[in-house]
């Protein structure tokens, strides 16, 4: 027998939730903590990337895990792609310069960094200075806004230069050493600046 609230059927008779207008914190906590979860939203629908030295990420509270996709990313300089880096800023809105330790899946020849002042989106295409072509890239970020655990980024970079058919797969991972809240994150190239060129998208999950 299906249960209704002012007419409207709430459970129905194969014992299904129905037009439920809404959940209050305290149902949603109970249902996270039985393992019902892991619901995503579109944080920033795609949106375009203006010219510039850096490009910022909000890592807006209350998400575990945020995806980052870039598409078609430019740089004004030959080779400069390769110096592709990433950091996060913490509680301030300070620039985090230390701590980050990173490794890449299937590149022999850049192996790992310790300790070091940024994490570094290595692309094989790009490091011969001859090169200047497009990078798309997906990041995702983990653990970000709580100080109890490390954050952890992983990301795959796709690439290709544009006066040659040289492409490039790159794969890596990184974990910050220090457990502190990280604000947001932001690219940069070391030493150049980007195109005004391709536009991201952003999501939140959290479970």
């Amino acid at each position: 027998m299906a249960i209704k609230v002012n007419g409207t059927t709430v459970i129905n008779d194969s014992r299904a939730l129905q037009n439920v207008a809404s959940v209050d914190a305290t149902t949603v906590a109970a249902m996270g903590a039985a393992g019902v979860g892991g619901a995503s939203k579109l944080i920033t629908n795609y949106t375009a990337l203006t010219g510039g030295s850096t490009y910022s990420f909000s890592l807006t509270a209350g998400y575990k895990e945020y995806y980052i996709a870039i598409h078609d990313l430019v740089s004004n300089h030959v080779g400069a792609l390769a110096e592709l880096c990433g950091r996060f800023t913490n509680s301030s809105n300070s620039a985090i310069t230390t701590g980050y330790h990173y490794k890449f899946f299937n590149n022999s020849q850049n192996g790992a960094g310790s300790d070091v002042n940024r994490i570094i989106f290595y692309d094989n295409v790009f490091n011969n200075s001859s090169y200047v072509g497009r990078m798309d890239l997906l990041i995702k970020i983990t653990n970000p806004q709580t100080s109890s655990l490390p954050t952890m980024t992983s990301f795959t970079a796709i690439s290709r230069a544009f006066t040659t058919s040289l492409e490039s797969i790159v794969q890596g991972a990184s974990t910050r050493t220090t457990k502190e809240v990280n604000n947001s994150f932001f690219l940069f190239i070391n030493g150049s600046t980007f195109a005004s060129n391709g536009g991201y998208s952003m999501w939140g999950v959290d479970y």
